[in-house]
C-alpha cells in the first residue's frame, strides 16, 4: 500500500523498420465521378480503362473494342456482338447484334442505318478515357437501359 516514484530513462535511438511496398490503382476523378470503377467492380460487363494502359499502338476505337471477347468489327469497321445463328422474320440468318452506342452519357446511335456516321468517325481513340461493353440488355446497368434494341450497349467515356 505504499506509493513509489519511478524515473525511467529511454535512450533516443532510431528504430529501423522494414521497407513498405504500396500499390495504388491509377484512377481518373472523372471516371470515378461517373461510376465507371463502381460498375467495373460489379463485373457485369467488360471494361477497358484506356488511361491505365499503353495505347501507343492503338489506331482506332474499333481496335480497342476487339480486345474484348465476343466483340468484332464488320467489313466497315462497325462493332457487333456475336450471337448464336438464328433466322429472323424475313428468313435471313442472323448471328450479329449491333449495340447501342453511348458517348459521355449521350446515346449517339441505336442501330446502324445507312447515312449515319461510321463508328470510327464518332470518336478518335486518342480521346477515349474508358469503354464499357454490355453484350446484352440484361447486363446493361438499370440507369442506362433503353428500349432502343436488344443487343446491349457500348459506352465510351472521353478524356476530360
Amino acid at each position: 500500500g505504499r506509493s513509489m516514484i519511478l524515473e525511467i530513462h529511454v535512450a533516443r535511438a532510431p528504430v529501423e523498420l522494414e521497407g513498405l511496398e504500396v500499390e495504388v490503382e491509377r484512377r481518373s476523378d472523372y471516371l470515378d465521378r461517373i461510376g465507371f470503377y463502381e460498375r467495373r467492380r460489379y463485373g457485369f460487363g467488360s471494361f477497358i480503362d484506356v488511361e491505365a494502359m499503353d495505347v501507343s499502338r492503338i489506331l482506332t476505337p474499333g481496335q480497342l473494342l476487339t480486345r474484348l471477347p465476343g466483340t468484332s468489327l464488320d467489313s466497315n469497321d462497325e462493332p457487333y456482338f456475336h450471337r448464336a445463328q438464328r433466322t429472323d422474320l424475313t428468313g435471313e440468318r442472323r448471328g450479329r447484334c449491333v449495340p447501342v452506342i453511348v458517348i459521355d452519357g449521350s446515346t449517339v446511335r441505336t442501330t446502324m442505318q445507312s447515312g449515319e456516321d461510321r463508328f470510327e468517325d464518332l470518336v478518335r481513340a486518342t480521346e477515349i478515357s474508358a469503354i464499357e461493353v454490355y453484350r446484352s440488355t440484361v447486363q446493361v446497368p438499370v440507369e442506362w437501359k433503353t428500349g432502343a434494341n436488344s443487343c446491349g450497349m457500348i459506352m465510351i467515356w472521353t478524356k476530360h
